[in-house]
């Protein structure tokens, strides 16, 4: 019956970009749990940070994010009506998301440059692999010389402790790489600047930036997308997995 199952089959490989970056720095063994992860999701109703996510990112772009309209959206997201003790929970998850980033959110260093809306996911299809990047916000700056610079933001957040930071430098490094291949960029005359390129830690207040190697990085992202698509139909469910 439907109600007995656990879990649905992704058929072909897809993960988000902060998944490929823990996978790339992770052990053999946590890499395949990785996989498995993303090519079985759980059926149960699983936290989502959604609301967090949305009211952070226009905090930014709208040039209010300050810990007291941080605060006022997390009470705005705790009052929200919930018609069950589900959504209920996840309303306080969300809020209190907020409340400790609102807590950090000015030891944040951003670079220079101009705050702008993220508009859509950015996506990409490498070597099998489906890749996703939900972005906070874009950055723009424009040089001495009239170049014009661009990059983007992500956020990253565990309750209780900070994201390590080669996973977020690592993040950083991939989606430098994305705005580095042709059609990412929003403007046609601009250029993908690694210093605008950024990952916040929401619980720590720190935006990562990508590595200096970020190019090389990518490159080795690309080429382990290809041993993912290789190895995602012999990764086997999780034990006691229903479909």
């Amino acid at each position: 019956m439907a109600s007995d199952k656990t879990h649905r089959l992704v058929n072909t490989p897809k993960m988000n970009l902060g998944q490929l970056a823990e996978y790339m720095c992770a052990s053999d063994r946590k890499r395949r749990t990785i996989i498995r992860d993303c090519k079985y999701r759980p059926l149960a109703r699983i936290v989502q940070h959604s609301d967090a996510k949305i009211s952070i990112s226009s905090a930014y772009a709208n040039g209010i994010a300050n810990k007291e309209h941080l605060l006022q959206e997390a009470s705005r997201i705790r009052a929200k009506i919930a018609d069950t003790d589900f959504e209920a929970d996840e309303n306080e998850h969300n809020a209190d998301y907020i409340e400790r980033f609102s807590s950090v959110v000015a030891s944040v260093v951003l670079p220079p440059g101009e705050l702008l809306a993220a508009g859509p996911a950015l996506k990409l299809g490498t070597h099998g692999v489906d890749i996703t990047a939900d972005l906070a916000f874009r950055l723009r700056r424009v040089t001495r010389t009239n170049k014009i610079k661009v990059g983007a933001s992500m956020l990253r957040y565990a309750k209780g402790k900070p994201t390590k930071p080669d996973v977020c430098i690592m993040q950083a490094s991939l989606l430098f790489g994305i705005l580095n291949l042709p059609g990412f960029l929003p403007e046609s005359a601009a250029e993908s600047d690694r210093g605008l390129c950024l990952v916040i830690d929401a619980f720590a207040g720190i935006a990562h930036v990508g590595a200096g190697d970020a190019v090389r990085k990518f490159a080795n992202a690309e080429a382990a997308c290809e041993m993912i698509s290789n190895a995602w139909e012999s990764i086997q469910p999780p034990t006691g997995a229903v479909f």
